[in-house]
C-alpha cells in the first residue's frame, strides 16, 4: 500500500509499475486506509490458499510418481521437455505456466489405481488396461474444482489422445485434440521411451527419438511438432547423445521428404 501526496494519473501509474498493491493519496482518511487494507488482506489470504493447494496437488503428484521407484523425476522431466517445445513455439507466459503444471500432474488420476495393477510387470488383461485408460479423467476431475489449475486441465484429460484417433479417453482426431494436450503427449512418450520402467529397459536417446519421430510419421503425433520437440531438447542439451540425435532427426525428415 503506497502512501503519498503524488496524486497525478502518471505518479499513480509508476506506482503500480513499481510493485504497489494499491495507492492512498494524503490527507488519509482512516476508515478508508483501514477498509483497503482489509481487502488487500483477504485477496492475500485467498492467494495464499491458491498456492497452498497447488502444492498439496504438486505433493500427490510426486506422491504417485513414488509408487514407482524407476520412475524417478518423470513428472519433473515431462514439464521440462514441454516448456522448451512451448517456448520454442512462443506460446505465451500463461500457457507456459499451464504446461509446467499439465507436466506435473498429467498422471495424478492414477492415485485411484491400485498398485498390483499400476505396478504389474507382466501383460496387463483387457480389464486392467481398462482401468489403467481412465486415468487421464479421473485426474480431470479431481482438478476440476480447483481454479489454478484451469488452464492446464485439456493437457491432463488428453495428453493420451493421438492424432489418428487411436488414442483415449475420447478418441480424438488432428486438431480436436488441443495444442497442449499435443505437446505434453509428446513429452510424456518421449521420456517413457527414454527411462527405465518396472517392465522395460531405458532405450537409448537417439532411439526413443528415432521411436517417437517414426510414431509421427505415422499420424500419431504432429510431424512438426515432434521434429521441432527433438531439435529443442538438443539445442538445451536436456538430454545426451547430441550428434546421435541430430542423425535421428535428419534421417527421418530424409525419410519423410522421400
Amino acid at each position: 500500500m503506497l502512501v503519498t501526496s503524488l496524486s497525478a494519473r502518471d505518479d499513480r501509474l509508476r506506482a503500480i509499475e513499481a510493485g504497489a498493491d494499491d495507492f492512498i493519496t494524503k490527507p488519509i482518511d482512516k476508515t478508508q486506509l483501514l477498509t483497503r487494507l482489509k481487502a488487500l488482506l483477504r485477496q492475500k489470504r485467498g492467494t495464499d490458499s491458491l498456492e497452498d493447494a497447488e502444492n498439496v496437488i504438486f505433493a500427490l503428484a510426486r506422491a504417485v510418481e513414488g509408487r514407482d521407484p524407476t520412475l524417478g523425476d518423470h513428472v519433473e522431466r515431462v514439464a521440462n521437455y514441454a516448456v522448451a517445445l512451448g517456448e520454442a513455439l512462443g506460446l505465451k507466459p500463461r500457457d507456459l505456466a499451464a504446461l509446467r503444471r499439465a507436466g506435473i500432474v498429467h498422471d495424478i488420476g492414477k492415485v485411484s489405481i491400485t498398485d498390483p495393477i499400476l505396478l504389474k510387470k507382466g501383460p496387463l488383461t483387457p480389464e486392467e488396461r481398462e482401468i489403467i485408460r481412465r486415468h487421464p479423467d479421473l485426474g480431470y476431475n479431481l482438478l476440476r474444482p480447483l481454479r489454478t489449475f484451469e488452464d492446464c486441465l485439456p493437457a491432463v484429460r488428453f495428453h493420451h489422445e493421438r492424432r489418428d484417433g487411436s488414442g483415449y479417453p475420447l478418441g480424438l482426431r488432428g486438431d480436436e485434440i488441443p495444442l497442449l494436450a499435443q505437446i505434453i503427449a509428446i513429452a510424456d512418450v518421449y521420456d517413457a521411451l527414454s527411462s527405465a520402467r518396472h517392465y522395460k529397459e531405458a532405450l537409448p536417446h537417439e532411439e526413443a527419438a528415432e521411436i517417437l519421430l517414426e510414431e509421427a510419421r505415422r499420424g500419431l503425433h504432429d510431424q512438426q511438432l515432434a521434429e521441432l520437440f527433438i531439435a529443442e531438447i538438443v539445442r538445451r542439451k536436456l538430454v545426451p547423445c547430441r550428434a546421435e540425435l541430430e542423425g535421428a532427426l535428419d534421417a527421418v525428415a530424409s525419410t519423410s521428404n522421400g
